[in-house]
Order: structure tokens, then C-alpha cells, then sequence
């Protein structure tokens, strides 16, 4: 005989349910959860915070918060921009959810591959059995065989004078128009070889009937009940996937936070205004300041791969809000309601805002290349300059050089988040980031660990 059982015990913010099923936590305050059932997960946010519950098989163990490393500094050294390996990058609290969606993003789709299956097998034989041959029927066609050892010559004319259009070797076999001329015959429409060279073979040629010549009617309806089959087999198979394949997230808001969220999105289209946007890539401290117009670092640089409002980090994840999306060289950032999901390839991480460290600051940018328009140019340099600001006169191509003042982002996390973006336009992502900073102050202020 079974048993179950069910407790609930409280202590202080946080809330634990032990049953015979497993053990249920949650954390915060009123107005806001999370819960999961069987669709996915649903998480509520109301205006006193933030309130997750989660229901787990087991318990997870806790893993300490470590601050963001420092900016590292390379003295006359190549220093490279990027974060670390995707598999160290995800928090604790982060460990569940990236699993779970890196194991439905592996599982293969039932409704791609095995639609495509199905419909190479009911191909091959709809058409192995209507290409069989089911009868022969043997005719014999007149020809024209060319006798002459050296060949002959083809007339534009039945006249040894005309104009001649082509010629034939011993034992050519041409096709026969007309054998009513005393002298010549009719190989084709305009052209004519001489009998003198040339005589009439009787020819058997053998003609192969299909089934698809003789059953047109049946072949069409079997090509129509593959079709059908497979558009059957596709509907049905993409049931399936969408019940192992998708993980689906559903937020929910109170009027206060809805509006937060709307300004958390619109903050981020504000990336849209700036002329020009860059990922960092290497930075390295230069000695010769004088040959580089003043500098005291080198960057290496490139555009952003794609900016978009709304983009989801897997075609099976679905979600009931918009997810803001920057694409940077092999890493793609996406930044959902509570957390920053990260993706390489076909790998994911995830860390929370309260985890997530930012710092958005000026840079003044020398700018070698053109200038954004909507770039705020602070100063000029030389391109090759004294220590006193003057241009250095012994280089006759030296020439003026704009100083830029950009807006520098920078996201760190413990964890190994490391990206630099800037933006031509000063105060583009200012916003946003103070929205993500925020919502990390309440995480923190939570506790939910």
C-alpha cells in the first residue's frame, strides 16, 4: 500500500513544500511568481518584486556569487575581448533552464527528418513500380545507310551543284523523308545524299512501354496519396515535436510591471538610433604614442552581426514577449525579462541580472576611418603628434585626425561574461543598461538563494 504526505514549512521570505512527489521551494513577496506545470514555465511579476517557484526532483546545491573580475590591462600585450567558454558562463540559478534548453535544441525533429523519410521511401517506389516495363513492341523503320567507303556529302538540294550542309561517314544510318527521287534521298527537310553512295536498311527498333504509358490515370492518384501521406505524417510528426521540443515561457505582468516592460523594451530600440555600433575584439597598449596619433590603446573592431527587438535564441523556445537580440562575432546575446541568455553555436548559458555586472562610460575614440554622422567629435589629433599636441613636421603626409566621443558597454559577470559594445551615438543603451542594473538590485535584494 502507498502512502504520500505533504508540509509546508516557512522560513522567513522562503517557503518550502515537501511531499512524496518532491520537493517545491518558493521565494518572494506577494504580487509576483513563478510556477511550472506540464505547458512550461509561467512567471509572474507584480509591483512589490519578484516571486520564482520551481518544482524539482531533487535538490541543487548552492553555489557561491563571485564579483566580476577586474578589467584586465595589457602592457604592450595582444589583449583579447570575448567570454569565456560557454559552458562556465551560466549561474547556478540559471543551471535548470539551460539544460533543459540545450537538450530540446540537440533532440533532432521528428517532423523534419522523418517527413523526409517517409516521402525519398513512398518515392522510390511510387516511381519504382510505374517505371517498370510491362511490354515491347518491335517495328521496322526504313533508313538511309551510307555505302560509300569515304563518306559522302549532304546537299542543301537534289543536285550534285548545291550548296553542300554536311557530310556522312561509312555505315551512318540517317533518317529517310523521301525515296520518290530517281537519284537522290530525302534524309531530312532540306537535305539530300545521293543513292549512289547510299541505300535503304530495313531497321527493327524496339519500343519499351512503361506502367506510367500505360496506367497514367493510377500514377497520378498514387503520387496524390504520397503527397497526402506525407503532409498527414508532417502534421501528426510536428505534434510530437512540439511537445518534446518546446519549452515554453510565459511571463506575467501586473499593470505597474507591464509598463516597466514596455519602457525595458523600448530603452533597448533606442540602440536603433546610434549610426554605428561595434564589438570589441582585442585591445593592446601601445609605447609609441607618437607614430599613432596620441593613442594609448589599440582596438580592434568590428559591427555588430544583427540587432533585433524581438528574436528567440531557438526556434523552439516560445515566449509571450518580445526578447531584444544582439548578435556579436560567434556569441549571440539575448536579453529575456529577468535574465541574459547567451548562445554559441549550439551551445547555451544563462546568468542573472543580479549577477550581470555593467558599466557604461565614455571613450574618447581616435577615428582613423569615416565618422558616424551622428558622432560627437570632441577634439582633433595629428596622425603623427609631439607630446605637446603639435604635429610632428617631419612627415609630410601628416594630416588631422577626428576624436570621437563614443559610449562605451561593458558586461561582466563572475561567471566569465566578458563583451564590450560601443555606439556612436552617446547615451544609446544608457537606458536600458540602468533597466538591467535594477532589475539585478532587486534579484540581489530577494535573496533567493
Amino acid at each position: 500500500m502507498g502512502f504520500s504526505f505533504r508540509k509546508s514549512i516557512s522560513f522567513g521570505p522562503m517557503r518550502v513544500n515537501l511531499s512524496t512527489r518532491g520537493i517545491g521551494y518558493s521565494a518572494g513577496v506577494k504580487g509576483a511568481r513563478i510556477g511550472v506545470n506540464q505547458r512550461g514555465t509561467y512567471v509572474s511579476l507584480g509591483a512589490g518584486g519578484i516571486q520564482y517557484r520551481k518544482y524539482l526532483q531533487h535538490t541543487t546545491p548552492h553555489s557561491p556569487s563571485y564579483p566580476p573580475a577586474p578589467l584586465p590591462t595589457a602592457q604592450g600585450h595582444l589583449h583579447t575581448i570575448t567570454s569565456d567558454e560557454i559552458t562556465q558562463l551560466s549561474d547556478v540559478d540559471s543551471q535548470d533552464f539551460i539544460n533543459e534548453l540545450t537538450e530540446k535544441a540537440a533532440k533532432i525533429s521528428f517532423a523534419k527528418w522523418g517527413t523526409l523519410a517517409l516521402a525519398l521511401l513512398l518515392g522510390v517506389g511510387l516511381f519504382s513500380y510505374f517505371g517498370q516495363v510491362t511490354r515491347t513492341e518491335e517495328t521496322i523503320i526504313p533508313k538511309v545507310e551510307i555505302t560509300a567507303s569515304s563518306g559522302i556529302k549532304i546537299r542543301q538540294q537534289p543536285d550534285p551543284e548545291a550548296p553542300v550542309v554536311g557530310s556522312a561517314i561509312y555505315g551512318s544510318m540517317l533518317p529517310l523523308t523521301d525515296s520518290t527521287m530517281n537519284h537522290w534521298y530525302g534524309v531530312s527537310t532540306g537535305q539530300y545524299v545521293s543513292k549512289k553512295f547510299a541505300r535503304i536498311a530495313r531497321v527493327p527498333e524496339v519500343k519499351q512501354y512503361l506502367r506510367l504509358d500505360e496506367q497514367p490515370g493510377l500514377f497520378w492518384t498514387g503520387l496524390a496519396f504520397c503527397l497526402a501521406a506525407v503532409l498527414a505524417a508532417y502534421i501528426y510528426l510536428a505534434r510530437i515535436d512540439k511537445r518534446r521540443l518546446t519549452l515554453e515561457i510565459n511571463y506575467e505582468f501586473n499593470d505597474d510591471l507591464a509598463q516597466v516592460h514596455a519602457d525595458f523594451l523600448k530603452a533597448f530600440g533606442q540602440i536603433s538610433n546610434s549610426h554605428r555600433v561595434w564589438q570589441y575584439l582585442h585591445s593592446e597598449r601601445i609605447n609609441d604614442r607618437r607614430r599613432n596619433a596620441g593613442a594609448s590603446n589599440a582596438i580592434s573592431r568590428i559591427g555588430l552581426g544583427g540587432v533585433s527587438l524581438n528574436r528567440k535564441p531557438t526556434r523552439h523556445l516560445q515566449t509571450n514577449v518580445p526578447i531584444p537580440y544582439l548578435g556579436l562575432r560567434n556569441t549571440e546575446l539575448y536579453f529575456f525579462p529577468e535574465r541574459l541568455v547567451i548562445r554559441r553555436n549550439n551551445q547555451f548559458a544563462a546568468v542573472f541580472y543580479k549577477n550581470l555586472h555593467l558599466i557604461s562610460r565614455d571613450s574618447t575614440f581616435i577615428e582613423d576611418g569615416s565618422v558616424p554622422s551622428d558622432a560627437t567629435i570632441v577634439g582633433h589629433t595629428w596622425r603623427y603628434v609631439n607630446k605637446s599636441g603639435s604635429p610632428d613636421r617631419r612627415f609630410n603626409n601628416n594630416r588631422q585626425i577626428p576624436k570621437c566621443a563614443y559610449s562605451e558597454y561593458v558586461f561582466r559577470s563572475g561567471t566569465g561574461v566578458y563583451e564590450v559594445i560601443t555606439t556612436s551615438r552617446r547615451g544609446a543603451l544608457d537606458l536600458f543598461t540602468r533597466y538591467i542594473a535594477a532589475i539585478g538590485e532587486v534579484q540581489q535584494r530577494m535573496n533567493l538563494n
